[in-house]
């Protein structure tokens, strides 16, 4: 009697670690130990049918041992139904999303690029997540990954998409080289050649943008080139503090941009490959021979982009060097300073302008947000020759900002002399060639502050910078993805209702199926 005993609790043991090993097979495949809760289930049935075989003959050799096993065979089938259904959803998924804005949804953009993967390019996205669920931030990032993962595997994309905790996978996140939660690695290798070299980028908690743009260079062996000028006291790339540009230059390389200096002192030519050219505040203007070389350049389709500074000291504004090439192209840079009252009753501080007038262009198309700008000198259109080039009023204060042109005076006041609003504070020139469609441009601002890391990210100025500098680089790929428009509708629950929700979820519904089956079984035995 108590082999029999043994035989059955084995048995129970057995059918609750079957259980379980097909969950944690279905659903984390690579958890250690599932192969042990396998073996363990084999065993335990085993011991039941060898150590309680009589009771089962006699049971299954009965009429209600058959309708058992009848009901057992259907149960059977509804479940490999439900399997097989599941499974052709896995290999034709379909999401539908009715929530206000698409907020659970890509982009176009993004589902473009994942759609139009060159066929000679195997590429993978893994993304490294931890499931943490007392961690409401890891979570959302984790859940955000899976959201994006389920929605490009609706669209049948050839990219492969995987989501690995790595937690509960240390090789392979010890494979990756994975220091640190919410890592996501990006890799391509040529179909042709699967021991050639991978092609790979690593993103750190990226978001939607990030992973378009990520996907974009690393299917994109020509990576467009951005550099700054260097060797007159200008802020470049590798400018620190407040005044650097770091903030400026991060954005631009995960715009897919790779981003260098240029010594125009030292170099006998612009680089061949440049798609555009900085030169942001220099404290000593350029020679001749370097404005040359920038100027030819112009003019034979390159893109520059001049960001210059008043000159507080009362010396007057530091010169570029290029005031005559930009004259030339119909721009001039004001020897002023631009005030706003405005902004020194609210911040106290006069020299902060607000730009909030757009002119028509692709790169100011549905900007609408003011531009933050500090110590600004205006722009000005002069002399523009309608047949060699066409120049466009980007940025423009409004009427109740001016300008002060005597900047060694002890109080500041308008009068006469002054240049009065509204100003220009950016302004971009595109040229004419008669043997191509692709003139020379020119983007220039009165003011490099507003590019620093100081005020880089006060208001929309990163944004304008991605389109401006887009435009300037011709990169129609580059990837700006408009802003999801912020809704409530969101439910938040604490961690005692997620485990409440689940035990009611996976406890109570189910055991309320079994206890109905029960009760219904027992009755019938009773008539």
């Amino acid at each position: 009697m108590f082999a029999v005993w043994a035989g059955r609790i084995m048995g129970a043991l057995g059918v609750m670690a079957l259980g379980m090993y097909l969950v944690l097979y279905r659903f984390v495949p690579d958890a250690a130990g599932v192969s042990w809760v396998g073996a363990f289930a084999a065993v335990g049935l085993a011991a039941w049918v060898y150590l309680d075989w009589t009771a089962l003959a006699r049971f299954f050799g009965s009429r209600s041992g058959w309708e058992q096993l009848a009901s057992l065979a259907l149960i059977g089938v509804v479940v490999a139904i439900c399997g097989l259904l599941q499974h052709i959803v896995e290999q034709h998924p379909k999401r539908w999303d009715f929530t206000e804005g698409r907020i659970h949804s890509l982009s176009e953009r993004t589902e473009e690029i994942l759609l139009n993967v060159p066929d000679h390019l195997e590429v993978s996205v893994t993304g490294f997540y931890e499931s943490d669920a007392y961690d409401r931030s890891a979570s959302a990032k984790r859940q955000f990954f899976q959201d994006f993962v389920d929605a490009a595997e609706a669209l049948g994309t050839p990219v492969e998409l995987k989501l690995v905790d790595p937690t509960l996978s240390p090789v392979a996140a010890e494979r990756a080289g994975i220091a640190g939660n919410a890592t996501v690695i990006i890799a391509a290798r040529e179909r042709a050649d699967p021991a050639g070299t991978v092609r790979s980028e690593r993103l750190v908690s990226p978001d939607e943008e990030q992973l378009a743009n990520a996907l974009l260079r690393i299917r994109d062996r020509d990576r467009r080139k951005i550099y700054f000028v260097t060797g007159h006291g200008e802020r470049t790339s590798r400018t620190t503090g407040a005044h650097g540009l770091s903030a400026v230059t991060r954005h631009l390389q995960q715009l897919g941009f790779d981003v260098d200096l240029w010594s125009s002192r030292t170099e006998a030519a612009v680089p061949e490959d440049a798609a555009v050219i900085i030169l942001a505040a220099p404290e000593h203007p350029l020679d001749d021979r370097e404005a040359g070389l920038l100027r030819e350049w112009v003019e034979q389709g390159g893109s520059l982009a001049v960001f210059a500074e008043p000159n507080l000291t009362g010396e007057g504004s530091s010169p570029t060097g290029l005031e005559g090439a930009l004259l030339s192209w119909g721009l001039r840079i004001r020897e002023d300073l631009v005030i706003d009252e405005r902004m020194n009753v609210l911040v106290g501080d006069p020299t902060v302008a607000i730009a909030e007038q757009f002119g028509y262009h692709d790169v100011t198309s549905d900007f609408d947000k003011g531009l933050v700008f500090h110590t600004a000198r205006s722009v000005t259109e002069e002399n523009a020759l309608p047949d060699q080039v066409t120049v466009f009023e980007l940025a423009r204060t409004t009427d109740a900002v001016w300008a002060e042109t005597d900047l060694t005076a002890e109080a500041i006041m308008f009068d006469e002399h002054d240049n009065d609003g509204p100003l220009t504070l950016v302004a971009l020139a595109e040229l004419h060639r008669p043997d191509s469609d692709d003139g020379g441009m020119v983007l220039v601002a009165g003011d490099v502050d507003w590019l620093s890391d100081g005020m880089v990210l006060e208001g929309p100025n990163l944004d304008f910078v991605s389109r401006a500098v887009g435009h300037l680089a011709r990169a129609k790929d580059v990837v700006k993805l408009p802003q999801r428009p912020e809704t409530e509708e969101r439910l938040d629950l604490s961690t005692g209702e997620i485990v409440l929700l689940f035990l009611f979820a996976v406890f109570v519904i189910p055991g309320g199926s079994a206890l109905t089956g029960v009760i219904l079984w027992a009755w019938r035995r009773s008539l």
